[in-house]
């Protein structure tokens, strides 16, 4: 399933980051091609001895995750120019004053969001939270 950048931004949370898509068509992705991607970004932090600091915090994890398989996933389904995955930030309930993760639209329209520091899961965000999202970034 492909969608439109518009399409896109108006499922995402919030307000804020680009004023509009920088693609025209997204592939929606789906659960196995999440699987299969969190296999290899694992193994890719892995190799090349990646952990959480300063220098390599919440944000430089949500932009690789959001970038990388742009590269090294192929697109199988049709002519989409980019994959449906978006960089957004947002004020976590709890703590910091901002966070950054990533979102994903799946096969069935679906907006998904995922923790790309290990171990790599989805997060159920609060209301507040969605609400609070002040950055969003399609790749």
């Amino acid at each position: 399933m492909t969608i439109t950048g518009k399409q896109f931004m108006d499922l995402l949370p919030g307000k804020g980051g680009v004023p509009q898509a920088p693609d025209e068509t997204y592939l929606c992705l789906p659960w196995k091609f999440i699987l299969e991607w969190e296999r290899q970004w694992k193994s890719w932090l892995f190799a090349h001895k990646l952990t959480y600091s300063e220098k390599f915090d919440c944000n430089k994890y949500a932009s690789l995750y959001k970038s990388l398989p742009q590269i090294i996933m192929p697109r199988t389904n049709g002519t989409a120019q980019s994959l449906a995955i978006a960089e957004i930030w947002y004020k976590p309930a709890a703590g910091r004053s901002a966070h950054a993760v990533n979102v994903y639209v799946n096969t069935k329209g679906n907006l998904h969001w995922r923790e790309p520091q290990p171990p790599c899961q989805e997060i159920r965000p609060t209301p507040q939270e969605q609400r609070s999202v002040f950055c969003r970034i399609l790749g």
